[in-house]
């Protein structure tokens, strides 16, 4: 009987094919798992670093808990990031307020690391995502929207909106107003 060559695993992020020999030269038994997750990806010497979250993500973890501590208090939430695979991210939230920090990672060079992102919650008519204290303007055009809006990227903006829907079923709401901060 032919021997079963081991699978080939891609990196759930870029699609990369990981040749089976960077897997190989990796010391932690936990490395496909961690590979699969999405939030890990290997060099070429086996070693693995521990991507980090986008503020877009913390922003939508903070706007999906704020919502649903309206019901109850949470201190984890899973949200989908923009390359399509749900994280788990821990926040410190109730009635209506929540704050997340963001995970750079591995990456040194992420100045963002720590930054708590703060969401506030409320019932409203509509749904509704405002920028707060500490959410930047545009200053230019041919940016993602008009001068003087906020700057928050589209793909950021649908991200969170997601969340905000996602929070609303989970709390039994229509609709909300949610204000996010960078205090």
């Amino acid at each position: 009987m032919p021997e079963k060559k081991p699978e080939l695993i891609a990196d759930p992020v870029t699609g990369f094919g990981i040749p089976l020999s960077w897997i190989e030269s990796c010391p932690d038994p936990l490395v496909n798992e961690k590979i699969r997750t999405g939030r890990w990806t290997i060099l070429s010497g086996g070693l693995l670093l521990k991507r980090g979250l986008t503020t877009g993500t913390t922003a939508a973890a903070a706007a999906k808990v704020a919502v649903i501590s309206l019901l109850r208090a949470t201190e984890k939430v899973e949200v989908m990031t923009p390359a399509g695979i749900r994280v788990s991210v821990s926040v410190r939230a109730e009635r209506g307020q929540c704050t997340a920090r963001k995970d750079g990672g591995d990456h040194q060079s992420d100045v963002t690391s720590g930054l708590e992102i703060s969401a506030w919650a409320e019932p409203s008519g509509e749904t509704v995502l405002l920028a707060g204290k500490g959410i930047g303007k545009i200053g230019a055009g041919g940016l993602c929207d008009g001068i003087g809006r906020p700057a928050i990227s589209p793909s950021a903006k649908a991200q969170i909106m997601m969340a905000i829907s996602e929070g609303c079923k989970e709390a039994g709401l229509e609709h909300v107003r949610v204000r996010i901060s960078v205090p």
